[in-house]
């Protein structure tokens, strides 16, 4: 919803140019699905530093931990996450793309207001 917002008048300018809906729903689908894929990576990385952060402090803590006992993050849990962030981002580009429909070109031609 943000970004249709935020690009209101640039979606207008493509659709006065020519674009279709289904050309600039492919627009805002493939930038939601990049912030998401980023922000996957992010939290991923983020949780691999945590990981490593106990992992060293338990060590500390106590000099008999073995790497065994090492919370490990495993494929399963970072696919689930993954289909987490997806799952949520689909009612993004559903609201995104209802948005992307609604605009009209016209506001492209508008005066900007001083």
């Amino acid at each position: 919803w943000i970004i249709t917002n935020y690009r209101r008048r640039e979606i207008a300018t493509l659709k006065c140019i020519g674009w279709t809906n289904k050309n600039c729903q492919a627009i805002i689908i493939g930038e939601i699905l990049f912030t998401t894929l980023c922000g996957f990576i992010i939290v991923i990385e983020i949780l691999f530093h945590i990981v490593a952060f106990l992992g060293y402090f338990y060590s500390a803590y106590d000099p008999t931990f073995a790497a065994s006992g090492l919370p490990l993050i495993s494929l399963g849990s970072v696919f689930v996450t993954f289909i987490l962030f997806i799952l949520v981002q689909l009612i993004g580009i559903f609201l995104g793309t209802r948005r992307v429909l609604k605009v009209r070109p016209i506001i492209a031609l508008k005066k900007v207001g001083i």
